[in-house]
């Protein structure tokens, strides 16, 4: 499973004293940055694993207190990185702490659910030379695909927001739509492109997705000629916009640039559920194995 690491932006603030006339200037140091880490709250499907990455404080780190180790394990796999493998149902914690006198510590929280669900339906469309797509309801991913329904959700995670769209035509025939945005700063209202450097969307199609077959999940439409997304409304429970592009289909891994797809008209309205730390399930694994191609 990809781990995907993120790196919490520490701004670090100077603050300047001034002595007046007739007196010394009086210098104020400015203390050490607390302990950090690039997620401090988590919610991972079981099985699932997640990356931390620990920063500021005084190095090496380690561990002070354990998680309850039937929810989650946990390690310091590198000198800043903590890895987590969640293994059933539950919350509990972890402190990490540094090498200073008195240590700094940092507290993850960590929630091992089910599935990713919202209790608000969602909706994506647009309109395509391969075919228009519509798709509204409740999303939910989970560990094993759908075998039933279609569904709208997003997931809100440190390096941006991924919106899934789904629509079970049979257990072994789903279409898939996906719009990602990424960030070099925090995820806002504006335009995205691909490709971009800063404000990225990465968008794909893929129909009739066979979960049983690799190579089925390894094929589908990658808007990677160019794709426009725009964020019109963004709070912490919910994303809506707009998207279109031109890209081209890849099979089992290989581009084939003659087959070309030409999306207009492409609008979404998802709820978000903030997770934290990406983890991948089965329906992110589809989509990921078309989506690194871009990368």
């Amino acid at each position: 499973m990809r781990k995907i690491c993120f790196v919490l932006i520490a701004v670090v603030i100077t603050i300047l004293n001034f002595g007046c006339d007739k007196e010394d200037a009086v210098v104020t140091s400015t203390p050490p940055p607390q302990l950090s880490a690039s997620a401090t709250s988590i919610v991972l499907l079981t099985e699932g694993s997640a990356t931390i990455v620990i920063s500021n404080g005084t190095e090496p780190y380690s561990i002070s207190d354990q998680p309850n180790t039937t929810i989650a394990e946990v390690q310091m796999t590198e000198s800043r990185t903590l890895s987590i493998v969640s293994k059933s149902l539950g919350s509990t914690t972890v402190k990490v702490k540094d090498s200073s006198t008195p240590s700094k510590t940092v507290t993850i929280s960590i929630n091992v659910v089910a599935a990713y669900t919202s209790s608000v339906s969602g909706s994506l469309s647009f309109n395509s030379n391969r075919g228009d797509i519509s798709i509204s309801g409740i999303g939910s991913i989970e560990n094993s695909a759908p075998t039933s329904g279609a569904g709208v959700i997003a997931l809100g995670e440190f390096s941006g927001t991924a919106v899934y769209a789904y629509k079970v035509n049979s257990p072994t025939n789903i279409d898939i739509v996906m719009v990602y945005f990424q960030s070099n700063t925090n995820l806002a209202v504006g335009s995205y492109g691909y490709p971009s450097s800063g404000k990225v969307v990465m968008i794909s199609y893929q129909q009739g997705v066979n979960p049983n077959d690799s190579l089925s999940m390894d094929r589908g439409y990658i808007l990677a000629t160019s794709a426009l997304a725009n964020i019109e409304t963004l709070s912490s429970s919910v994303i809506k916009g707009t998207f279109s592009g031109v890209g081209y289909y890849i099979d089992n891994g290989t581009p084939v640039p003659s087959q070309t797809i030409n999306v207009t008209n492409g609008v979404f309205n998802a709820p978000i559920v903030q997770i934290g730390k990406k983890q991948e399930s089965v329906i992110e694994k589809i989509v990921l194995q078309s989506i690194k191609r871009l990368k």
